[in-house]
């Protein structure tokens, strides 16, 4: 049977409302911290999961460079230069690290940025990195899991949502990421997310 889900993405309620859990207290001592987002995913109508989402989380402290480098290099580089790397093509090992960062397997993500397994492992065997089109497309698989990491603030409530159909959208976001299009939609609901708008 199909399982639905569904995302809301609503404003915390205010301060005054707010339960005496561990993280609302840390929010009540910081008055200049803003509330952050709850998030729902529902499944037949019944809240299968909530997270709260507060702001400055440690995953919030990471770069944006530093999110999207570690996910292709599974480290933080130094001289990580998106431009240049895609043009050079990155290497054959960042379709691995970018599917231990998402918590998937690389057979998932190659429909996704257009190569067959065939071609992954012919290129390591040849030590050859990707081309620049495939490069492309995996740095916007990366580039989307670092922007929706910096609107949840959080890596587990990123991925779940990342991988969980979404009603906005009609598909799940990871699956729409093959394209531009798909990619450009997802970056707009994640910015009503962000602005506490309901997605």
């Amino acid at each position: 049977m199909a399982v639905y889900f569904r995302h809301l993405a609503t404003r915390l309620p205010s301060r005054t409302a707010m339960t005496k859990r561990t993280e609302d207290a840390e929010v009540a001592q910081r008055p200049d911290r803003p509330p952050g987002i709850l998030v729902k995913t529902l499944q037949k109508g019944k809240a299968a999961r909530v997270h709260r989402v507060l702001p400055k989380t440690p995953e919030a402290d990471k770069t944006h460079s530093g999110l999207l480098s570690h996910a292709l290099y599974g480290r933080v580089k130094k001289d990580y230069s998106p431009v240049d790397d895609i043009r050079k093509g990155l290497p054959a090992s960042s379709v691995l690290h970018l599917a231990r960062t998402l918590r998937t397997t690389e057979h998932d993500l190659l429909p996704i940025i257009g190569m067959s397994d065939r071609t992954l492992q012919r290129r390591r065997k040849e030590k050859k990195p990707l081309d620049p089109v495939e490069s492309d497309r995996l740095y916007r698989l990366a580039k989307t899991y670092a922007r929706a990491n910096e609107v949840f603030e959080n890596e587990d409530v990123a991925l779940d949502w990342l991988k969980s159909a979404n009603r906005s959208l009609g598909s799940i976001p990871l699956l729409l990421l093959d394209t531009e299009a798909g990619t450009d939609m997802v970056e707009r609901v994640l910015t009503r997310i962000e602005h506490g708008v309901y997605s």
